[in-house]
C-alpha cells in the first residue's frame, strides 16, 4: 500500500497529461472505433492473413512478411522455432536481471503490454492483437538487450560460490568458468538475429511499384500546385501500392488518384493534358482545370 501511495501522485499527473494530449483526437477515436477490423463478430483481420504470433514481439522472425506463419517463406519452420527459443531465453534472463536490480518500471510496462494483448486476443480481434504486439515489442527488446549488454556476470553467485562452482566438472562448471564468453555469444546471437530480421523486413517492405523510373517526377514542375487527377491502371493501385507512390511523386499540389482499365498512356487531346509514361506506370496526370475544360 505504501508503494501505491507513493506512486499515486505521479500516476495522476501522467494520466492528466495523457488526457490533455488525447483530447483533440477524441472525435477521431470515436469514428475509428467503428472500423470493421475492431468488430469481434466480424473477420477482424484487416490486412492480416491470420492471427500473428505474440513471439514476434521478441524481434526474431526471419521473414520479409510478418504475416507469414513459420515455414511459409524461404526460411524453414525450424529457423523460426530456434529464433523464438533464443528470444524467450533472452527475455527470461532479462526479466530476472531487471527485477534483481530492483528496477520494476520497464517490466511493469511489459506487463501492461501483455495485458493489452490478452484483452485483444480474448475479447478483441486479431488486428487489435497485432497492434498490441507492436506496442509491447520495443519494451521486450529493451529488457533483453539491456541485460545482455550489461557488464554483470551471466550467473551471479558471489565470489566464494563462483570459485567453488568453477572447479566443478560438467556443464555447470564449464558455464561458470566461461560465462563471459557465453554471455557475449548470446548477446551477439540475439542482437544479430533481431537486426537481420529487421533488415529483411525493411528490404521486403512494399513501398511502391517493383521498378522505378524518374519520368513521373519530371511532370511535377508542369503540374505546379494545381489540383491534379491521376488515372492509373487498377492493378498498380491494388497490388503495388501505386496510390501512395503517385501521390508522393507528384507532390506539391492536391493529387487525386483514380483507377482505369487502360494499359497504356492515353493520347493527349489538347495541350491542357500532361501525360506521362514510365516503366512502372502507364496513365495520365491531368490538371483539374484542363479536365474541367474538356468535360462533356
Amino acid at each position: 500500500m505504501a508503494l501505491i501511495r507513493r506512486a499515486a501522485p505521479a500516476t495522476a499527473v501522467a494520466l492528466g497529461l495523457l488526457a490533455i494530449a488525447a483530447a483533440p483526437e477524441i472525435g477521431r477515436m470515436i469514428d475509428f472505433a467503428s472500423f470493421e477490423t475492431f468488430n469481434p463478430s466480424g473477420p477482424g483481420l484487416g490486412n492480416l492473413f491470420n492471427e500473428i504470433s505474440p513471439l514476434e514481439a521478441l524481434g526474431i522472425w526471419p521473414s520479409g512478411d510478418f504475416r507469414l506463419d513459420p515455414g511459409d517463406g524461404a526460411m524453414p519452420a525450424l529457423g523460426f522455432y530456434l529464433g523464438e527459443a533464443l528470444g524467450l531465453a533472452g527475455l527470461a534472463y532479462g526479466l530476472a536481471w531487471w527485477l534483481r536490480r530492483g528496477e520494476r518500471a520497464v517490466p511493469a510496462a511489459l506487463a501492461a503490454g501483455v495485458a493489452l494483448y490478452a484483452y485483444a486476443h480474448f475479447a478483441g480481434t486479431p488486428y487489435q492483437a497485432a497492434k498490441s504486439i507492436v506496442i509491447a515489442s520495443p519494451v521486450a527488446m529493451l529488457i533483453v538487450a539491456r541485460a545482455l549488454l550489461s557488464p554483470d556476470p551471466l550467473i551471479r553467485l558471489g565470489p566464494l560460490r563462483t570459485r567453488i562452482a568453477s572447479r566443478r566438472g560438467g556443464v555447470g562448471g564449464a558455464l561458470v568458468r566461461h560465462q563471459s564468453a557465453v554471455k557475449a555469444a548470446l548477446a551477439t546471437a540475439f542482437l544479430g538475429a533481431a537486426a537481420g530480421c529487421s533488415l529483411l523486413a525493411l528490404v521486403n517492405g512494399p513501398v511502391g511499384p517493383a521498378t522505378y523510373s524518374p519520368q513521373l517526377t519530371r511532370l511535377r514542375p508542369l503540374l505546379d500546385a494545381d489540383s491534379t487527377l491521376v488515372l492509373a491502371p487498377a492493378h498498380l493501385l491494388a497490388d503495388e501500392h501505386g496510390r501512395d507512390f503517385l501521390v508522393w511523386e507528384l507532390r506539391g499540389g492536391r493529387v487525386c488518384v483514380g483507377a482505369t482499365s487502360l494499359r497504356h498512356t492515353p493520347r493527349s487531346p489538347s495541350s491542357g493534358w500532361h501525360a506521362g509514361r514510365a516503366r512502372t506506370y502507364s496513365g495520365a496526370a491531368i490538371p483539374r482545370r484542363a479536365a474541367m475544360a474538356h468535360a462533356p
